[in-house]
């Protein structure tokens, strides 16, 4: 029968190995079951480091350290989406259904210019929340209403 000092040192070990592969990182990404970028649960930016996975995983939006917010196979580098910013910010999705890219003073760089919502120039688009910013498994970027009605689409779909 194994000792007890013999088990706690494997439990340790145990740990030890689960911290270096789960812990923290200095570049977080959300998990594949984290595909959504939504204000609806708190997590309404993506910021520099931040890696956003469709939930087939063959697909990622990366909000790279030189500012720019880029779609990529997560089998290669060559890019399928792009915001051409190159200052550091965050990608918001706000409450209106827009998604804009800021600066760290809060100046907007980028946006999906899916708002304003609800006004005579978008009748078929009214305001309902929580919209999502979601990278779907057919490389399509959309934002969704509160119905998951798409109101927007960046038609980067295969």
């Amino acid at each position: 029968m194994p000792s007890k000092i013999l088990i706690a040192g494997l439990v340790l070990i145990l740990i030890v190995i689960i911290w270096h592969f789960f812990g923290t990182s200095a570049q977080p990404t959300y998990s594949l079951a984290d595909s959504r970028l939504s204000i609806s649960d708190g997590r309404g930016t993506l910021s520099p480091g931040q890696v956003l996975h469709s939930m087939d995983g063959r697909w990622r939006i990366v909000y790279q350290n030189d500012g720019n917010v880029i779609g990529y196979p997560t089998t290669s580098n060559i890019p399928f989406f792009s915001t051409g910013t190159n200052v550091l910010g965050n990608l918001t999705m706000q409450a209106d259904g827009n998604a804009v890219v800021y600066d760290a003073s809060g100046k907007p760089l980028w946006s999906s210019k899916s708002a304003p919502s609800g006004s005579s120039n978008y009748p078929d688009n009214p305001i309902l929340p929580p919209y999502k910013f979601i990278l779907q498994n057919d490389r399509n970027i959309v934002i969704t209403n509160g119905n998951d009605v798409t109101t927007w689409s960046a038609n980067t779909k295969i």
